[in-house]
Order: structure tokens, then C-alpha cells, then sequence
């Protein structure tokens, strides 16, 4: 009975053993299901971080590469800008001072010219006065109130005036013309000078803005690859958890092979407990470095946030410099307003020079030809005076046989027909000559008479010679 007793409790103590074995294996098996599930997730994991992480790092270089090339671009964007900010600075403080160097020289250029026209026209208004009291002294001069002995003097004292003043506006045409032909020339080499500097501005302009374009093209791109890069991310981590989804799926159905005893079943257990620790280190690491990439993304990402920024800033810059651009093209076409301005106040110059002188010539001739109807006139009146004087020691009918020819016009005289005279001095003329007629007699009676004896009988009216003077006869 007592060893009876005894199996029966060797045999209830065994039992609960086995029990407890049991239970525990269960316990184990359980767990072992759960680090397995674990370490499936954490490979799954592990593979799509690692994935993750080379994705990221491709993206991290293509971006690294795509901010050098747009930093270097963007330097030298801004080199070129403050270039051409300089040249521009320089372009307009010349355009400036040009400007105000044409304004100092076409002024007083405007001065002188107006008042050489004022000189022309006072000189040419006493020219004409002059050439008019002349006249008025030729036509109002009597024959028979002059002396015979008296004798004309040459050009006045009047004529020495206007020569040396007209040598003076000679001589300041000249040197207005001198400094105007240097300063044309000066102006055309500074707006050829400015032409050239504007058009390397707009060649440097253009070429700014095609690079800015190609960098801005390239920023897109890069932003474009990206944003697909992301995308492509986004689709594989989706298919990955599609797939870790199937894997557990998969782990749960599978059939579990488990020892047969305690001892092996803990020691795999322990294994997989050290796999399990060194996959969480691994995924620690993985995280670690999957967080630092997406911390280099992001720094990379508002360094091209920057870059943007710095592009439209260069773009605004450009946008600048273009209206800087027209600017100066404007202020050219003003300067070459001004310069042809300028070319019709040398035109006008020029032709008031050619007036001036060709009124000069025409001065000079009206003198020469005053003083030779002048000394015309007086032979003419001495000849008429000493003509007079003998008509009182001669017979003053002359015979038709004794002339020949006309002694006013040189005519031949015919022979054949009878010769008309004179019917005050009884001189033999032509038709033409004795063309007058003077009433004689108590009647009024008409007497043909030469134009000399018409000009003696008729005192009141015009001489002859205020027309034409006659030619004096032998």
C-alpha cells in the first residue's frame, strides 16, 4: 500500500511536471512564435530602411550635386551682376558728364550763332543804307550846280569801318567753327565709345539671362527628380508593407518545428533573443541613420529654397539692369537728337557764312560799281561842262557833211538821207539819240533835242544819267 501511495504520488508529481513542461513548452513555442514574428518584421524592416537609406543617399547626392552647380552658377551670376552694375554706374556718370559738355558747348555755340546773325543783319542793313544814300546822292546831284575842277575821292572812311568789321566776324566765324568742328568730333568719339559700351552691356545681359534660364531649368529638373524620387518611395514602401503584410500572413501558417526537449528548446530560444537584440540594434543604427538622412534632406532642401530665392533676387537684379538698359538707350537716342541739332546749327552756320559772304562779294561789287559810275559820272560832267563852255566860241549848227557818226552811241551815220539836229546845241545825232522832245516858242511848239539838252532845259526832272550814263563822245 505505502509504495502503492508512493507511485501514486511519484506518479501526481510527474504529472504536474509534465504539466508544467507542457505549459511551459507552450510558453516557449509561444514566445518562439513571437520572436520569430519579430525578427521577420524586423528584416522586413531592415531590407526596406536599407532600400530607404540607398534611395536617400542617391537623392542626397543628386541634390548635393545639383546645389554645387547651382551655388557656382549663382556666384557667378552675382559677379556678373555687380559687373554690370559697375559698367552701368560708369555708363551713366559718363552719359552725365557728356551730356552736360554738349549742353556747355552747344549753348554758347547757340550765342555766338545768334549773335553773328544779329552782326550779319546790322551790317547788312547799313550796306543798304549806305548803297541807298548813294543812290539818292546820284539822283539828286545837279549837273549845273557842280564845279568842273571837282574831283572824287575814293572809298570813305565808312568802308575801312565796315572791312575791319567784317574781317572781325571773319575771324570769330572761323574760330566758332574751329571749336565747333572739335567738339563734333570729340562728341561722335565718346557716342561711338558709349555705343560699343552699351552694346557689350546687352551681349553681357543677354548672356547673364541664359544662364540664369539654364540654372533655373536645372533647379527644376532637380526638383522634378525629386519630387518623383519621393513618389517612387512612397509607391515602394507601400508595396513593401503590402508584402510584410503576406510575410506575416505567411509566418502564421507556417508549421513550427520546435525541439523535443526543454534544454534545446531554451538555447534556441536564447539564439533567437540575441537575434532579436542584434536586429533592434540594427534597426536602432538603421533609424539613426535614416533620421540623419532626412535631416540632410531637409537641410538640402532649404538650401534650394535659398537657391530659389537668390534666383528670383538675380532675376529682379536682371529685370534692373534691363530697365537700366533702356535707360541709356534712351538717353542715346537723346544725345543723338542733340547731335543732329547739333549738325543743323553747322549747317546753319556754314550757310550764314556762305550768305554772309556772298552779301560781302555782293557789297564789295555794288562799291566797285559806285565808284566807277561815279568816275563815269564826273568825266561825263566835265566833258559836258567844257562841251558847254566852247558852245559859246563856235557855231553851234553843225553841217551834214562834217559828221559821220552819232557822237552819243558811236552809230554810222548814212549819207544818202538827211541828218537830224539838235534843236537846242545844233549837234547831228542818231533817231534814237534825239528821241526827247521840249516845247519852244509861244505855241508850246515840240522841239527834238538830245537827252543833255533835255536834262538842261528841264532842270526839275531826272537827269539822264540816272539810269544809264551815256557814252561821252570824243
Amino acid at each position: 500500500m505505502a509504495e502503492n501511495v508512493l507511485k501514486s504520488s511519484e506518479s501526481g508529481t510527474i504529472r504536474d511536471n509534465l504539466k508544467q513542461l507542457v505549459q511551459e513548452k507552450q510558453q516557449l513555442e509561444s514566445e518562439l512564435f513571437g520572436v520569430r514574428a519579430q525578427l521577420e518584421q524586423l528584416q522586413t524592416l531592415t531590407e526596406n530602411q536599407r532600400s530607404e537609406i540607398q534611395s536617400l543617399q542617391m537623392l542626397v547626392s543628386e541634390t548635393l550635386e545639383a546645389s554645387s552647380s547651382s551655388s557656382e552658377e549663382l556666384r557667378r551670376l552675382r559677379s556678373v551682376n555687380l559687373d554690370l552694375e559697375q559698367k552701368i554706374s560708369q555708363l551713366k556718370s559718363q552719359n552725365v558728364e557728356d551730356s552736360e559738355l554738349v549742353r556747355s558747348i552747344v549753348e554758347p555755340l547757340e550765342a555766338e550763332i545768334g549773335a553773328l546773325k544779329t552782326k550779319l543783319r546790322d551790317t547788312d542793313a547799313r550796306l543798304q543804307e549806305t548803297l541807298k544814300s548813294v543812290e539818292t546822292k546820284e539822283k539828286t546831284k545837279d549837273i549845273t550846280n557842280s564845279g568842273g575842277d571837282g574831283k572824287t575821292e575814293g572809298p570813305s572812311g565808312c568802308d575801312m569801318c565796315v572791312n575791319y568789321e567784317r574781317q572781325l566776324a571773319t575771324e570769330e566765324l572761323e574760330g566758332v567753327r574751329s571749336i565747333h568742328d572739335e567738339t563734333v568730333r570729340g562728341w561722335q568719339a565718346e557716342r561711338a565709345e558709349s555705343g560699343r559700351r552699351v552694346h557689350e552691356l546687352e551681349d553681357a545681359l543677354r548672356a547673364a539671362d541664359e544662364v540664369l534660364r539654364a540654372t533655373s531649368e536645372a533647379a527644376e529638373r532637380a526638383s522634378q527628380r525629386a519630387l518623383d524620387l519621393v513618389t517612387t518611395l512612397t509607391r515602394d514602401n507601400a508595396t513593401l508593407i503590402g508584402k510584410y503584410t503576406r510575410k506575416a500572413v505567411e509566418i502564421q501558417n507556417e508549421v513550427i518545428n520546435l525541439p523535443d526537449t526543454v534544454i534545446e528548446l531554451q538555447e534556441q530560444c536564447l539564439q533567437l533573443r540575441d537575434q532579436l537584440i542584434v536586429v533592434q540594434l540594427g534597426r536602432e543604427e538603421a533609424l539613426a541613420s535614416a533620421e540623419e538622412l532626412r535631416n540632410q534632406l531637409l537641410q538640402h532642401s532649404t538650401m534650394l529654397h535659398q537657391q530659389d530665392a537668390a534666383l528670383a533676387a538675380a532675376r529682379a537684379e536682371t529685370e534692373q539692369l534691363r530697365e537700366q538698359v533702356d535707360k541709356l538707350q534712351t538717353e542715346r537716342s537723346q544725345i543723338t537728337e542733340i547731335a543732329d541739332n547739333l549738325r543743323k546749327s553747322t549747317m546753319m552756320v556754314e550757310q550764314l557764312t556762305e550768305e554772309k559772304q556772298r552779301l560781302m562779294a555782293e557789297a564789295q561789287e555794288s562799291r566797285s560799281r559806285v565808284y566807277v559810275l561815279q568816275q563815269e559820272l564826273d568825266n561825263s560832267e566835265k566833258i559836258q561842262l567844257q562841251r558847254i563852255r566852247e558852245a559859246d566860241t563856235e557855231v553851234r549848227w553843225q553841217h551834214d557833211d562834217d559828221v559821220t557818226e552819232c557822237p552819243s552811241c558811236k552809230t554810222p551815220l548814212p549819207n544818202n538821207k538827211k541828218k537830224v539836229h539838235c534843236r537846242h546845241c545844233g549837234r547831228i545825232y542818231c533817231s534814237a539819240c534825239v528821241c526827247r522832245s521840249v516845247p519852244s516858242g509861244p505855241r508850246g511848239t515840240p522841239a527834238r533835242v538830245c537827252s543833255v539838252c533835255d536834262t538842261l532845259l528841264r532842270p526839275h526832272t531826272a537827269p539822264y544819267f540816272s539810269t544809264a550814263p551815256p557814252h561821252s563822245p570824243d
